[in-house]
């Protein structure tokens, strides 16, 4: 007897939650480094001249790089209260913001002799950085190494033509670089947040399995290694039952099963219904579409 099924899963609205509120808290903390990373460049590459006619800001910069209260990010995770998360997400905000003015100021000072143009590119040069630094690690989650390299080959060439004045050509050349970075970074949030969710019904799974007495036989693994997009196969023994297989994509779970009929409808009803009381992911296992019913 064999039968494969499959369902799509959701998570209830905390857990749901939990998870964007973790991935909005990692963007934040890539971006507050990439800001502090961007200022100090910024300070170490200003001549005395500029130092002291502008003192104050960079004085204020210093001290944000020395001193701003960022929360600490290590060991959040889904057993984390929400209401800790969401502190912790406020104070990054915070931090984050206090940055971006400062990188601003700073830029504003330094290109003070720039015309108008030269001074809106010099910040517009700053931004699309900054934007690639805080999603650099997101990026290389789910982009090539070419694709990195490509953008960073960008910035070198438009710090390039900022030093030559050659304006047109940088606009033209940040404009095509944020809207490229910015897409993609789009593209990697909605993959990540799925494979977060996945992640997390892993292990839930895992939990629930151990619980029902079964014991794995095959330890979860990508379907193509190195690749965060293919299915995560694992599989378990039931030992009295026969086997079960899972395969978890980023948007759905399918199984293959040996477990007779009426034991399979009750096993995958009971993993739903722990599933949903004990971890509040949502599924309801049928058989798939020209699938062989194991009855």
């Amino acid at each position: 007897m064999s039968g494969r099924k499959r369902s799509e899963f959701f998570l209830l609205q905390e857990r749901a939650e939990k998870i964007r509120t973790l991935q909005d808290i990692n963007n934040l903390y890539s971006e507050v480094n990439a800001l502090k990373q961007q200022i100090d460049q910024i300070i170490a590459g200003a001549s005395q001249g500029l130092r002291s006619t502008f003192d104050k800001d960079i004085t204020a910069a210093q001290n944000w790089l020395n001193h701003a209260v960022i929360p600490e990010v290590k060991g959040l995770d889904m057993q984390t209260a929400l209401t800790s998360l969401n502190a912790t997400k406020s104070g990054l905000e915070q931090a984050t913001l206090a940055g971006r003015k400062l990188q601003e100021s700073l830029i504003i000072d330094f290109t003070q002799k720039a015309d108008e143009m030269g001074k809106r590119l010099a910040k517009h040069l700053a931004d699309v950085e900054r934007i690639y630094l805080s999603s650099q690690q997101l990026l290389e989650l789910w982009f090539a190494d070419g694709q990195m390299r490509e953008w960073q080959d960008s910035l070198v060439k438009a710090k390039e033509l900022m030093s030559k004045e050659q304006y047109t050509l940088l606009q033209d050349m940040l404009g095509a670089t944020e809207g490229d970075i910015k897409a993609k970074r789009e593209y990697a949030m909605l993959q990540e947040d799925k494979h977060q969710k996945r992640l997390y019904l892993l292990k839930s799974l895992r939990q629930v399995c151990a619980d029902m007495g079964f014991t794995e036989i095959s330890s979860p693994k990508y379907e193509v290694e190195g690749h965060r997009d293919s299915r995560i196969n694992f599989s378990v023994d039931t030992h009295d039952r026969g086997k079960i297989e899972f395969n978890l994509s980023l948007d759905g779970i399918r199984s293959f099963s040996e477990i007779a009929r009426e034991s399979c409808d009750e096993d995958f009803g009971k993993i739903s219904k722990f599933l949903k009381d004990k971890f509040g992911i949502h599924t309801k296992f049928d058989l798939e579409e020209g699938g062989q019913s194991p009855n």
